[in-house]
């Protein structure tokens, strides 16, 4: 009886929300709505990862071109006019060539293939993943004042663990969490397995020394290492191993330590 009570009154304190809210297309959607969806957002991408790798070129001809072809009508012109039929949309499209970016470049590539529900943002499914990526990194160029922070885009990617046998860890990582093995070699004469749940791993290493067990590291991605190790050079980051690539995995890394030590990796993702 009580749980039904606390029901019905969520139900009517929802009900009189939404009479008082203006749903109208002519209303700025309120700094919760943003906020919300926004991490929603995040959230579904931190999950299921973004599309595709970056390509190795920018093309900055055809991102102009498809930007003004795709995108101009709702997010203002290449030449830095906004658009007047974005006021009658809500939430108001990004005039990209006039406001500061707001999400990072694989986000915008995410929103840029798949879109967004309950705004007038469409999925360009034809769209390639290549074509994606180059258009979000123009409209993140094209901004010539605005300054970004490279790392905008760090997002979770992996944990190492070291144990003392990394394939029945495997094991338990599957049966108890649903995690799917995704490779195994031998590093440094000790056997490593990855396994993986949507875009998340956890990279298991055997040790023999049982003072070494727990985690090792924390693994970020970012869209572009390059930027990145510039800005931790100047931060005065200690950086414990350079930029490396390792191509059979179209991956680059860098490792880098905390203030106590703790081995921290970020990659991108490079075609």
């Amino acid at each position: 009886m009580k749980a039904i009570v606390v029901a019905a009154v969520i139900a009517c304190v929802g009900l009189v929300a939404f009479a008082v809210l203006d749903l109208s297309a002519e209303a700025e959607p309120s700094w919760v709505e943003r906020t919300l969806a926004f991490r929603l957002l995040e959230a579904r991408i931190a999950l299921h990862g973004v599309p595709g790798l970056p390509p190795s070129d920018t093309n900055e001809t055809r991102s102009a071109q498809v930007y003004q072809q795709r995108c101009a009508l709702c997010h203002g012109g290449i030449d830095g006019t906004t658009s007047s039929f974005a006021r009658t949309l809500s939430p108001r499209p990004q005039q990209f060539l006039a406001d500061r970016p707001r999400a990072s470049i694989a986000i915008d590539a995410y929103i840029i293939k798949h879109g967004v529900r309950w705004t007038g943002m469409p999925a360009f499914r034809s769209m390639s993943d290549a074509d994606a990526w180059r258009l979000a990194s123009f409209v993140h160029r094209v901004r010539k004042d605005t300054v970004l922070d490279p790392l905008a885009g760090l997002r979770p990617f992996l944990a190492g663990v070291s144990v003392p046998d990394a394939d029945s860890a495997a094991k338990w990582y599957h049966d108890n969490l649903g995690f799917t093995e995704n490779g195994a070699a031998m590093v440094n004469g000790l056997r490593q397995v990855v396994v993986e749940r949507g875009a998340y791993a956890i990279e298991l290493l055997s040790t023999h020394d049982a003072h070494a067990v727990g985690f090792s590291k924390l693994g970020f991605y970012v869209d572009d290492l390059t930027p990145v190790l510039a800005a931790l050079h100047a931060r005065g980051v200690r950086i414990v191993r350079d930029l490396t690539t390792l191509k059979q995995f179209q991956i680059r890394f860098v490792l880098i330590q905390d203030s106590n030590g703790n081995v921290i990796q970020l990659f991108d993702r490079r075609a």
